[in-house]
């Protein structure tokens, strides 16, 4: 583009000293004058790059400029035809413009051909190309390094992921993410990483307590199992005394069972991938043979458990399946989880309650949701220990859980059921007032 401009400068330039060189010729009256005239135009211009050429018709050279003959160059064949402009390189004059023209010199027909040089026009091209070179190269060098130190600027919060990620192992969970600027993409996702990191360090250490919290519960009853029997084979004893120790074996065996069966309904509760079933479960029947199932234990221990007139119906028959699907509403899910969870609480109210109390189960319809509520007129929790009572292993009252053979499993059991149901369970209770466990569970969609 740039050279294409400066050849269109070069024909202007051409074409205005033609102009001046040609009013100089017909200005001649004869051969002195027309050589004067040249001669003039010549010295006027040939300092500035350009030159001519006069020749006959046949072709004999008549007058040429200076350079042109001390070269020994003719411009008679740069061009091919009149009129025509071309480039032509001329080894000590460099590189010429030349245009033909015929004219008429003192009324004789003659060929004219003038040039301008192009050696500034080369040299500037030269220069432009070279700055543009160097500055090409100046800015792809300068592209490069800053893309290098951007590129390390961006990609230093991934390094410092990788490092930090290389740090993390079950030994370290604490090692966290540093995060320079929360809002861009590294950011979140840094931030994202450090949330996953909080959700895996409290599942870990959960995982620990309650492994070490299981192995403390196996331990102790083992621990007197074992000493029982040693104490027992350390001598014959009578037949009484054989007796009574493996009564008192069987207790603790009892209580290892127990936790181990709470422990595996923990941890399958855990490890559940598929949603539990759905299927239709009348509230009322579940809710009354539970109640009958632990009627049995509560009344040796002078405990009443009260239901609800509105939940009493017909009880299940050995097969889980309710005598009638007419009585009251039907929740949604897994009969057999649904009996343990009514079970284990009502079981948890009755064991808590003092003779003479009562233990009262009521429900009532909100929205989608039917909510169970049990209360008990016990001796109740305080407020600094509802907030852990769902948690694995948690005793409020130890000497209490222990004499009632309670293992600390049976409420985190109670809020597994209830969740994988889609269900809410809570608390309240004050001391000296007794204790309200409501249950929310789904309706089932096909009751009416």
């Amino acid at each position: 583009m740039t050279n294409e401009w400066l050849i269109s400068q070069a024909d202007l330039e051409l074409t205005e000293e033609l102009a001046e060189l040609l009013e100089s010729i017909d200005s001649s009256s004869d051969g002195a004058a027309l050589r004067q005239n040249i001669d003039v135009w010549s010295e006027l211009h040939e300092p500035y790059g350009f030159d001519y050429e006069i020749r006959t018709e046949d072709g004999r050279l008549l007058m040429q400029s200076q350079r042109l003959a001390h070269a020994g160059e003719s411009l008679s064949t740069a061009a091919s035809s009149v009129g025509t402009v071309q480039s032509r390189d001329v080894p000590e004059l460099g590189r010429l413009r030349v245009q033909e023209t015929a004219i008429t010199v003192l009324g004789n027909p003659r060929r004219l051909w003038i040039a301008v040089s192009q050696s500034e026009q080369q040299q500037l091209l030269h220069q432009l190309a070279t700055v543009l070179l160097t500055a090409g190269l100046v800015v792809m060098l300068g592209a490069a390094g800053g893309g290098y130190l951007l590129s390390r600027r961006a990609l230093r919060p991934v390094d410092e992921i990788t490092r930090t990620a290389a740090l993390i192992s079950s030994n370290r969970l604490d090692e966290r993410i540093a995060v320079e600027n929360p809002h861009d993409e590294l950011g979140r996702l840094a931030s994202t990483l450090n949330t996953m990191l909080d959700r895996l360090d409290q599942s870990f250490g959960e995982l620990k307590r309650f492994t070490a919290d299981a192995a403390h519960e196996l331990r102790t009853p083992l621990t007197l199992l074992r000493n029982q029997l040693e104490v027992c084979l350390r001598k014959s004893r009578s037949a009484a005394d054989y007796e009574e120790t493996l009564r008192s074996a069987l207790d603790d065996t009892q209580r290892i069972c127990r936790l181990a069966e709470q422990l595996l309904e923990l941890a399958r509760g855990d490890s559940e991938s598929q949603p539990v079933a759905t299927d239709p479960v009348p509230l009322a029947a579940l809710l009354t043979d539970v109640v009958t199932q632990l009627d049995r234990i509560a009344r040796p221990n002078d405990v009443t458990i009260e239901l609800d007139e509105s939940l009493t119906c017909s009880a299940f028959d050995d097969d889980d399946n309710a005598s009638s699907f007419a009585d009251g509403v039907a929740i949604s899910g897994d009969c057999a989880r649904l009996r343990r969870l009514f079970v284990n609480l009502l079981d948890n109210a009755v064991k808590h309650t003092p003779a003479g109390g009562s233990v009262r189960v009521h429900s009532e319809t909100i929205s989608s949701m039917i909510r169970v509520t049990i209360e008990d007129s016990g001796c109740g929790i305080s407020a600094e220990h509802l907030p852990h009572i769902f948690d694995r292993f948690y005793r409020a009252d130890d000497s209490r859980v222990t004499a009632t053979g309670g293992t600390g499993l049976g409420l985190a059991i109670c809020r597994s059921i209830v969740e994988a149901h889609s269900g809410t369970i809570e608390v309240t209770s004050e001391p000296g007032q007794g204790t309200q466990v409501l249950v929310s569970l789904p309706i089932h969609k096909d009751a009416t």
